[in-house]
């Protein structure tokens, strides 16, 4: 994987990655389980890179939704 997409918005730093499934997880736990080892891998290469701590955000294009996926270390 890449990060595709990193920017600031109002002072807190996002990663954020777009999808095109057509299925947009709504739970936490169904989206830490899908997407939480590139959560982790994403954030912490933005973490070490600018010594900040991201958000990361999954930006799902077919549905037009973005959700943000609690990250656990």
């Amino acid at each position: 994987g890449v990060i595709v997409l990193l920017y600031e918005k109002e002072v807190k730093l996002y990663v954020a990655d777009y999808k095109t499934d057509r299925f947009v997880p709504e739970d936490s736990s169904t989206l830490q389980r899908t997407y939480g080892h590139q959560a982790r891998i994403y954030t912490e290469a933005v973490r070490r890179s600018l010594h900040r701590v991201p958000i990361f955000q999954l930006i799902f294009l077919r549905t037009a939704k973005s959700v943000v996926v609690p990250v656990e270390f």
